[in-house]
């Protein structure tokens, strides 16, 4: 079976209104614009409801960048889609609060604690909540990032940066940025939905 190209699909869908084509287009790019909008809008709990409009409008959004996109631009139409993406996200970036900074762990962090068995086990519990609500918001990359820090490896602390970066064949600085957009998640988590 021979793939139809996407400026035939475009075609088709301006001239004939053919919604097989606007689907084909949809399924074949999708991919790609959830990748823009991931890379595109701030890592945050305010964004979830942007992404969500988005990803609710995906249909809508397709057919509006078939209809502005120009094949006389010399242009591909899965660079068009990543561009109008893109500025969508960004005119939505404006409107999102910032963030507040990630928490950050005082001199303690990491040494001997003295909790009781019935104290431990409420706090294991408080952290599976709040490892739960971090991979209902994180990405599974940023996720697998964050447990190999803290639970990968032979060691008890977890693997270190350079170690998942060289692991997961990326750079450390990647791998540092993705970790600390995971615990602003989970610091907003916390502070607004009373996990703990």
């Amino acid at each position: 079976m021979i793939k139809t190209e996407d400026l035939q699909l475009v075609k088709e869908v301006k001239e004939d209104n053919s919604e097989e084509a606007l689907l084909e287009l949809v399924e074949r790019h999708s991919g790609l614009f959830y990748k823009t909008i991931s890379q595109n809008l701030p890592f945050s709990k305010n964004s979830w409801d942007v992404v969500d409009e988005f990803v609710k409008r995906k249909e809508l959004l397709f057919y509006e960048a078939v209809e502005a996109f120009d094949p006389e631009r010399n242009i591909k139409f899965h660079t068009w889609l990543a561009n109008k993406t893109r500025y969508l996200c960004l005119s939505q970036r404006s409107k999102l609060r910032d963030e507040p900074d990630f928490c950050e762990f005082d001199d303690a962090f990491g040494g001997e604690t003295h909790l009781s068995p019935d104290s431990y086990l409420s706090k294991k519990e408080d952290v599976e909540r709040i490892l739960f609500v971090a991979s209902k918001r994180c990405t599974p990359k940023a996720l697998e990032i964050f447990e190999k820090k803290y639970f990968g490896g032979n060691n008890k602390s977890g693997l270190s940066f350079s170690e998942i970066a060289q692991e997961m064949e990326i750079s450390p600085q990647a791998v540092q940025a993705s970790h600390a957009k995971t615990l602003k998640v989970i610091k907003r988590a916390i502070k607004n939905e009373s996990i703990i």
